[in-house]
């Protein structure tokens, strides 16, 4: 009995205590990102009166919030393919052991379960939109992944409507469409579709750098449909595209001078990238990061621009 009492500690104990493991299923810089994209929202609805009354704790919640849904999806991510990953990744935490599946269920249901908490203790909109996410996690880890491209634009989707999110705190609660009216405005609509165009991109690496893992799961990613040559040739348009709408919003939506300023590095990284896909073996690994970095770079680009409107 004492042995069996044991054995069963061991095999939730063990898991739990592998920290090396939960931090690279948590993916920490990923939900970093996240945390900031949510300020983000904030800043460009609130401009200079962000730090004002308690919005600073209202924003803080709600990219909590984010944080612990990401982090459910994450975590569901590495369960729904621990059979992928154990080609790809097999140092990953499942497919290693360094984590259980039980024991990463039980985490992924708790981490949702605060999201939605403290999206509770914000308002009823902001539950709703945590729901919704969370079904949409789930159903892109077991349905969307498998079916090309369209996994690929929701994933980038709800990377944005993390702004989205961050931009409906403090909004008016008066009428149900007042958290719609705010994430409709220019500059936060401007925010998220950069975002979501730089997400996609990255998204259409990390599927060329997966396929052959993704080709053993049976999973239909854009590569793998129409070859990896023409993949990387999308996402340079792509990159293209982004760079020569830039910009647009100092020159139709009134942005200050700021935001072209600040967005030279963003431009000199979304090049760089341009170069490297034009290699004939580029580093994929290296293009990914540049793309996550200039995400970045311009969403501050975008926020410092509503903050100091210069």
């Amino acid at each position: 009995m004492q042995s069996l009492v044991h054995n069963r500690l061991d095999r939730w104990s063990g898991p739990l205590l592998s920290i090396p493991g939960w931090i690279r299923m948590f993916r920490p810089l990923n939900l970093l990102i996240i945390f900031f994209g949510c300020f983000v929202g904030s800043m460009l609805v609130h401009g200079a009166s962000i730090s004002a009354g308690d919005l600073p704790y209202l924003t803080s919640l709600a990219a909590l919030s984010t944080v612990f849904t990401a982090a459910f999806g994450n975590i569901t991510n590495d369960i729904a393919d621990r059979k992928i990953d154990s080609v790809n990744r097999a140092d990953r935490p499942i497919p290693s052991g360094q984590i259980s599946v039980p024991v990463a269920v039980v985490i992924a249901l708790s981490c949702f379960c605060c999201a939605l908490i403290i999206a509770w203790s914000l308002s009823v909109y902001h539950v709703e939109v945590v729901a919704v996410a969370g079904l949409i996690l789930l159903a892109y880890n077991w349905v969307f992944k498998k079916a090309g491209i369209i996994g690929t634009i929701v994933v980038s989707g709800l990377v944005a409507m993390t702004i989205g999110f961050g931009a409906m705190t403090g909004a008016s609660s008066g009428g149900r469409a007042a958290p719609l009216d705010v994430i409709v405005q220019g500059n936060v609509l401007v925010t998220m579709s950069f975002a979501f165009v730089l997400m996609l991109a990255r998204e259409l690496i990390k599927d060329v750098q997966d396929v052959e893992g993704d080709l053993k799961g049976d999973v239909r990613s854009v590569p793998i449909t129409i070859g990896t040559k023409k993949t990387l040739r999308i996402t340079r348009g792509i990159v293209a595209v982004t760079i020569i709408a830039a910009p647009m919003p100092y020159l139709h939506l009134e942005f200050s001078g700021l935001y072209l300023l600040l967005m030279i590095p963003v431009l000199a990284l979304l090049v760089r990238v341009m170069a490297m896909l034009g290699d004939p073996e580029p580093d994929l690994f290296l293009v990914s990061r540049h793309l996550k970095l200039s995400m970045c770079l311009g969403m501050l680009a975008l926020a410092c621009a509503a903050i100091w409107p210069v």
